[in-house]
């Protein structure tokens, strides 16, 4: 069993580090309380971040804050879970358009300032989600949170994980590339072959490409692994940090039939109130500023198509090139 140290040996002397420290540790608390629920309820869980990833990467005294607690839940076990986590207090979140593959359908559920981020699967996994849990939990060690025993991912599940998460956010995703970073600095060469036969697997070899692509030292262990990572153009962008555009270009070219891509395009054009109010902060302030952000968003949409347009067809012409 790993042992955890806890935060409050970490912190700084600064008046904002031991903020930020009081409330990791106040996460950790609710880390506890709700994965002991859960195995009261019989559905096992495992920590994906927070002090998963502080204590296998960051040294004694060193800070990384964080603020919620992410969870990998079978996927089978979500409407269970929903009923664990609403007995504790818990409501799910307000949808915001279609969920990301890799997330549970009620993703965000917040008690007063806990938040909880429910996982089936991991964005950039094309498996199909009641697999995951099965591979990822096959080797899950526990650490101590808080005083009580949690399962996190194995050293392999965990370097899967940091290239996934950089390639969601991208280049302008500072803590998962610093995570990356130390990753790739502190888990070794098995961890990391652990990780490609998983992203193997689990159909996460693109997404684990376009993540460790964003540091050179990734490149360097993806070269040293011999993996061909493919393409994928929907990864790419995202890895990328494309315009929203080209990703809604991506998506509805995906449809496979008139209707769904008629569909698609109805949806951006007209998104639902919840989507504009989670979309625009004026939309967030009342009835009359969602008629306004409805009434800016065809000339939102007017600004961005030229760029989105581009990006777009960079990935496409680069998946034409690999497939040549």
């Amino acid at each position: 069993m790993l042992i955890y140290s806890g935060q409050m040996a970490r912190a700084a002397s600064t008046p904002l580090v031991i903020d930020e420290t009081a409330v990791s540790l106040a996460v950790d608390r609710m880390t506890v309380e709700v994965v002991r629920a859960l195995a009261g309820a019989g559905i096992p869980a495992i920590l994906l971040k927070g002090p998963a990833i502080l204590d296998q990467l960051y040294d004694p005294g060193e800070h990384r804050p964080y603020v919620d607690c992410d969870l990998l839940i079978p996927a089978a076990a979500e409407p269970a879970v929903a009923d664990v986590l609403r007995q504790l207090g818990f409501a799910p979140g307000a949808g915001f358009g279609v969920p990301d593959p890799g997330v549970a359908n009620e993703h965000e559920w917040h008690r007063g300032v806990d938040h909880v981020d429910l996982h089936g699967s991991l964005l950039g996994i094309g498996a199909p989600a009641e697999s995951v849990w099965p591979i990822l939990a096959a080797d899950a060690p526990w650490m101590r949170v808080a005083g009580q025993p949690v399962r996190v991912l194995g050293p392999g599940a965990l370097a899967l994980l940091l290239a996934l998460h950089a390639a969601a956010d991208g280049p302008s995703g500072e803590k998962p590339l610093e995570d990356l970073r130390r990753g790739l600095a502190r888990l070794g060469d098995t961890a990391w072959r652990e990780a490609a036969e998983l992203a193997q697997a689990l159909d996460a070899l693109p997404a684990f490409g376009a993540g460790l692509g964003l540091l050179p030292e990734g490149a360097q262990r993806l070269a040293r692994l011999g993996v061909d990572p493919g393409y994928d153009v929907a990864i790419a962008l995202r890895a990328r940090a494309a315009p929203p555009i080209a990703h809604s270009l991506e998506r509805i070219r995906r449809e496979r039939t008139l209707r769904g891509k008629l569909r698609r395009i109805a949806r951006g054009l007209a998104p639902t109130p919840t989507y504009m109010r989670r979309w625009s902060a004026l939309a967030a302030r009342g009835s009359a500023g969602l008629v306004l952000a409805y009434l800016w968003r065809p000339v939102w949409l007017v600004i961005q198509i030229a760029p989105g347009l581009r990006a777009w067809r960079r990935a496409r012409r680069a998946e034409a090139r690999r497939r040549r």
